[in-house]
């Protein structure tokens, strides 16, 4: 293992090219195998070549049990083929340019084919005599372009490219790692868990940078974190072995702000939509007129949210039915502003359907300013349609069941849906007891806990 990531040590075209073509089809391997486990089949087109994490999360599996795992696989593909690159390019005297893109979708392709197969880059790899900074020097220098090149992600990725994909949670944070972690060393190698100190340093200082900056929330900034920060530590560490072989001509800093408008274009080019399919069932002890009844009350929904979604998440106060009938008007008030609806099916007593026509922002996030310039807050998470169907049961009870589709647009959704999933049961689960006990006090039923069944389907992503 040690050897693998020794980058002084050489790697030829072919076992080079071998090795990452094994490890990038093996995310390919994992996605038809469990699409066979789920019964279904894979159609082997381009967007699969390119993409076949899409397959994954479109699976009518449980989002943590399938999703988890899959990233994991995932991250440890891209840092198999990050420093397999990097070996590559040290051997071959090419830059830190194509071993970078290797961790990005899409562009790792090309990346490892020129690597692969491409002329010498024709870098000494031997220091040219430039004067090095000191340790001390190279240390807060590491610390501030992280800083730096953070605040310049975000604000390419969200204001410019209006982007939330692998560019900015996946390759940004290694390029900013890996930019810490060389010009860390660059004065002189220093110790494996001192680099990484700096990088976590450097991704802090740019954390409360974004936050000084308004372009982010507190709440986004820790959500992405894990992630984030651990990319950004492979890519110092990384980073760290570029300086030690000898790479003195390198200019990673210039390298990373050049490379990070391609990264995001090719985000803005296939960009992401899952679909989240859900149904969650009820028993309520009071007849279908009671029920309906509590379904189109104005009365605020009860209960606390759960500690999650109190973070800042958007949760639902209370509904408001404008104009009844199918075409009719329906209001959600949430934590966050008010939902447009229109009703797509009104039977009184036995079905309720609507459409969202428009979303309030899906949270509100943790800031000393009263904006915050973070797009992903409205658009990015949608609500499609709900469904509540009203069954009478045996005894003159009433079984209610709620249906919802939603859609995401963050990747990588593998990491996102397991999140989405905890908001949108809590949320419904939530609204679903809250009508329970409306509908019981309604019908003078004296109160019991609700038992919400929940099953989790997924939808195609496109």
């Amino acid at each position: 293992m040690s050897g693998l990531f020794d980058l002084r040590r050489p790697i030829g075209r072919l076992p080079y090219l071998v090795s990452v073509t094994a490890l990038f089809f093996s995310q390919h391997a994992a996605a038809v195998g469990l699409a066979a486990l789920a019964g279904r089949r894979v159609a082997l087109d381009a967007q699969f070549l390119l993409t076949p994490f899409r397959v994954v999360a479109s699976l009518p599996m449980a989002g943590g049990a399938i999703a988890i795992p899959y990233m994991a696989l995932m991250l440890v593909v891209a840092s198999a083929m990050a420093v397999l690159s990097l070996r590559r390019a040290v051997t071959g005297g090419h830059d830190m340019v194509a071993p970078t893109l290797t961790v990005v979708p899409v562009l790792q392709i090309p990346a490892a084919l020129w690597l692969a197969l491409g002329p010498r880059g024709g870098f000494n790899l031997k220091p040219d005599g430039d004067a090095e900074p000191t340790a001390a020097a190279a240390a807060t220098q590491g610390m501030l372009a992280g800083m730096t090149l953070t605040v310049i992600a975000v604000a390419m990725s969200a204001l410019v490219f209006r982007s939330y994909g692998y560019g900015l949670f996946i390759g940004s944070p290694f390029l900013i790692g890996l930019t810490t972690g060389y010009l860390a060393n660059r004065g002189g190698p220093i110790t494996i868990g001192r680099t990484l100190k700096i990088v976590t340093g450097a991704s802090l200082l740019g954390g409360a940078a974004l936050l000084a900056s308004a372009l982010e929330g507190a709440v986004c900034i820790l959500l992405a974190s894990p992630l984030g920060l651990g990319i950004a530590i492979l890519g110092g560490a990384i980073g760290r072995e570029f300086a030690v072989a000898g790479r003195r001509r390198s200019r990673p800093t210039a390298m990373s702000v050049a490379v990070m408008p391609l990264i995001f274009a090719c985000d803005v080019l296939l960009p992401p939509l899952v679909a989240i399919d859900t149904r969650q069932t009820v028993e309520i002890a009071a007849p279908p007129a009671a029920v309906w009844r509590a379904l189109t009350s104005e009365a605020p929904i009860e209960g606390r949210p759960a500690w999650p979604i109190r973070l800042g998440l958007s949760y639902p106060l209370r509904s408001q039915v404008v104009r009844a009938g199918v075409g009719g008007e329906r209001l959600g008030y949430f934590s966050t502003g008010v939902a447009t609806e229109r009703i797509t099916d009104w039977a009184p007593g036995r079905t309720l359907a609507f459409t969202v026509l428009d979303d309030p922002p899906v949270m509100r996030e943790l800031s000393p300013y009263a904006h915050v310039n973070a797009p992903h807050v409205k658009g990015y998470f949608h609500t499609a349609d709900t469904r509540f169907e009203l069954t009478p049961t045996p005894g003159g009870g009433t079984q209610v069941v709620e249906t919802s589709r939603h859609e995401l647009r963050l990747d990588p959704a593998l990491y996102w849906l397991p999140m989405a999933r905890l908001a949108i049961d809590g949320n419904n689960a939530r609204v679903l007891a809250s009508l329970k006990d409306a509908a019981e006090r309604d019908a003078g039923v004296a109160p019991r806990p609700p038992v919400v069944q929940s099953k989790p389907l997924f939808a195609g992503a496109d």
